[in-house]
């Protein structure tokens, strides 16, 4: 809201109530308080910090606390501010509750703004009609109250739970440019940012964010975005500051362990969630991270799983435990025990995100598509990442499904990562016998392609019906010498051709690079064999 505007909807409102007032005195007396009660319920409806303190003055230097409406609207402003602005001094006394019902009768939105608050506070997200419908409610609010703050926020919050990101952004931008103070809407913006993976390209942002914000949840949300955007450095210091603030909170030593972590420092990390257990030895986060390290770090599966096995007698309901379980158990080889100890995770939480994304890569690896696909449904489209349509890709194409895989990689690319987007797109596509369309989604992507990309594409393009693959799959090997598709494909060309020798050569240089593909190497022998006779 623009500085000074809550002041002249007051002043305007004031004016209205109390014109006239020489000739018709009781009239114009209850003309003056509806004005009056009229601007505070607008200025309650704008949610901001300021406006919520301008309401609150207002009803109680005007002497009109004992009307019904404005004693409603007093229990209503003073209810925003403790559900969204807790963080804050309250300028609300703390008073017996009062209804609201002659309140929301002068003003029906009041009702609106409280369902909404009520929905978004229940475990479980409402149905798609039911968002809808408060949805639109909402959209008629803010044709009555304008500047509202409060009314974008609820409404970005909504299409969050509707599964549409964009709109959210839309209207939670909205929100934070009405009112820079309104903290609630700077906060879900960063955390929808921090979701989408693009903090790199949007940590300026942020920081922007952030300044809006008390310390506390600053520090928070700025360590967490360093870390995001690859600055643990940051992220440490972040996380430093915020527990000047708040000593006793554990959250910030977390953090500042995972900057450590992140900064390659793992043995400092330790120390650091060490010294918190001893502080705090019931703090599950803690011990998961401290046996995440000791496995990923210092490469302990043993004595990770030693913790974890301890920590799920201690915390049976905390899913983290087996989920981490079955993810050191599959990467150790274990993989049935791995499925069962991620199955029991996902037990105790149906839609835990990550552990499905943990069953989808396995059941993707093993080639079982038709589990894959069960995975993959139960995680909705709004929150997949990059990593999980990669793998709804690989599925697809293990499928036989090309038209569905080429959707997954244009997903790819509209959440940010169209590098590889762009080079499943075109193997889908030619897989699919539609090479003149794969050619042309390759040659649109090659002027802006790094070294790493062109070389993909121009693999893809000498097998997607190319009139020259041979140059193709060279200027792929300048590209990247290493690129193993490359290698084996030119070789085979030059097999084709009866060149033996040079076929071997790139051949061997494929098989160097796969010590382990006895297959590769037995194809290398053959060629150097033939290219000898």
């Amino acid at each position: 809201m623009r500085p000074g505007a809550a002041a002249l909807i007051v002043a305007a409102l004031i004016l209205a109530g109390c014109a006239g007032t020489a000739t018709r005195p009781v009239d114009d007396e209850k003309a003056r308080i509806d004005s009056q009660v009229t601007a505070a319920a607008l200025l309650a409806a704008i949610g901001s910090p300021q406006s919520l303190r301008d309401a609150a003055r207002f009803l109680g230097q005007l002497g009109i606390a004992g009307d019904d409406r404005a004693a409603g609207i007093l229990d209503f402003a003073a209810g925003l501010w403790n559900k969204l602005l807790p963080a804050l001094d309250s300028p609300f006394a703390a008073t017996a509750p009062a209804s609201e019902d002659a309140a929301i009768a002068a003003f029906p939105f009041i009702a609106d703004v409280n369902t909404a608050l009520h929905t978004l506070d229940q475990p479980t997200p409402a149905d798609e009609a039911t968002l809808a419908g408060l949805d639109t409610s909402l959209a008629q609010v803010e044709g009555v109250v304008g500047a509202s703050a409060l009314v974008p926020y609820l409404r970005g919050r909504m299409m969050l739970l509707r599964g549409q990101p964009v709109r959210a952004r839309v209207l939670l931008e909205t929100s934070w440019s009405r009112a820079a103070d309104f903290y609630p809407a700077a906060v879900a913006l960063s955390t929808l940012i921090l979701a989408g993976g693009t903090v790199s390209t949007e940590l300026a942002l942020i920081e922007k964010l952030a300044a809006a914000m008390p310390s506390a949840i600053r520090f928070d949300v700025l360590a967490r975005a360093y870390l995001a955007a690859g600055k643990p450095g940051q992220a440490a210091d972040a996380a430093a500051q915020g527990l000047l603030i708040a000593p006793d909170d554990p959250h910030f030593a977390l953090l500042r362990a995972e900057a450590m972590d992140a900064q390659g420092n793992w043995y400092q990390a330790t120390r650091i969630l060490d010294a918190l257990l001893q502080l705090a030895p019931d703090e599950p986060v803690a011990i998961l991270e401290k046996a995440r390290i000791v496995y990923e770090r210092g490469r302990n599966a043993n004595q990770a799983m030693q913790i974890l096995q301890d920590a799920r007698s201690r915390y049976p309901a905390d899913p983290g435990f087996p989920e981490l379980q079955g993810r050191i158990l599959l990467e150790t080889g274990r993989v049935s025990a791995g499925v069962a100890a991620l199955t029991r995770a996902l037990a105790i939480e149906p839609a835990r995100h990550s552990t499905l994304s943990l069953l989808l890569r396995q059941a993707v690896q093993s080639g079982s598509f038709n589990d894959a696909a069960s995975y993959l449904d139960r995680i909705p489209e709004a929150t997949r990442t990059t990593a999980d349509l990669r793998l709804a890709w690989m599925m697809a194409t293990g499928m036989g499904d090309h038209t569905r895989a080429v959707d997954f990689a244009r997903e790819m690319e509209s959440r940010g990562a169209a590098a590889a987007g762009v080079a499943l797109e075109a193997r889908s596509l030619s897989a699919s016998g539609q090479g003149q369309k794969a050619l042309a989604v390759v040659d649109a992507a090659l002027p802006q392609a790094d070294a790493a990309l062109r070389s993909d594409l121009y693999t893809i393009r000498a097998t997607a019906g190319s009139t020259d693959p041979a140059t193709d799959l060279r200027r792929a090997l300048q590209a990247n010498p290493d690129n193993s598709e490359a290698l084996v494909s030119l070789s085979n060309l030059l097999a084709s051709q009866h060149d033996f020798r040079k076929a071997a050569i790139y051949a061997r240089h494929a098989a160097d690079l796969a010590p382990d593909n006895a297959a590769l190497a037995a194809r290398a022998r053959d060629l150097q064999a033939q290219a000898g006779k």
